[in-house]
């Protein structure tokens, strides 16, 4: 089997925080994936509880950030990239939300949820990259699936344009992009879902030269064959109890 996705999209904020609700309710045992983006006047650097459920009924696991990049471009300004999951425990609606940003900061977010018949999707444990430049190419560095699964991946950078244009490798689909570089931050996501082993990173192409960008990636993948029932199977199996024969 592949991954499914399921729903995809996102949201611009200037300030301290953005959030965003999924169209439709999400489903139990499917994966959440976060990818945040952020201008800072100065030094902060995402850390793992500035990701979290706003709202809804829907429940999670605590969101794991897996991956963080952060470039300081004029000396005290930063483009910032964190790609955090999170596991789908009881179906609902769900709104996600970055937060902890200073004052003068620019917030952009892009979610999506996705889903396996064989288990539960997680992240490929060690499969992430990063990278920072310049130039009209941005590019993460390279990331390996070692199954069925996708690599996501995120990018920012100092485009005062508008518009911007931004092409993603032909391989990848755009889970949210803002390219309105003269009112927000220019930043974008993106994704590719995988058939077995893929070696790949997340790159777009921009039409103006950049100053600066940043970009980061991280991989997950279904489980592995014959690795049994996933955690929260077993757990919502032993929460309801022994099978009843009569």
């Amino acid at each position: 089997m592949s991954v499914t996705m399921i729903q995809e999209t996102g949201a611009s904020a200037g300030a301290t925080s953005v959030s965003k609700a999924f169209t439709v309710d999400v489903a139990l045992g499917n994966i959440i994936v976060v990818v945040g983006m952020k201008y800072s006047p100065t030094a902060d650097d995402f850390i793992a509880a500035d990701c979290s459920k706003a709202s809804g009924v829907a429940t999670i696991g605590t969101p794991a950030m897996h991956i963080q990049r952060a470039f300081n471009f004029t000396g005290t300004e930063q483009q910032i990239i964190g790609i955090w999951s999170a596991q789908v425990t009881a179906p609902g609606s769900l709104t996600m939300q970055i937060t902890g940003g200073l004052t003068s900061s620019a917030h952009n977010i892009g979610i999506g949820e996705y889903h396996s018949d064989v288990g539960a999707i997680a992240f490929d444990a060690g499969q992430t990259n990063s990278n920072t430049g310049t130039g009209v190419d941005i590019d993460s560095g390279s990331v390996t699936t070692t199954r069925n699964g996708l690599i996501i991946g995120g990018m920012a950078n100092n485009s005062s344009d508008n518009p911007e244009n931004s092409t993603p490798d032909g391989a990848f689909t755009t889970i949210y992009e803002e390219l309105n570089g003269a009112a927000a931050l220019c930043s974008g996501a993106i994704r590719r879902i995988t058939t077995g082993s893929v070696a790949d990173s997340a790159s777009w192409t921009m039409t103006h030269t950049l100053k600066s960008w940043c970009a980061a990636v991280a991989a997950f993948v279904e489980p592995a064959p014959g690795g049994g029932e996933t955690d929260l199977s077993a757990n919502l199996r032993e929460a309801s109890g022994p099978p009843s024969y009569f």
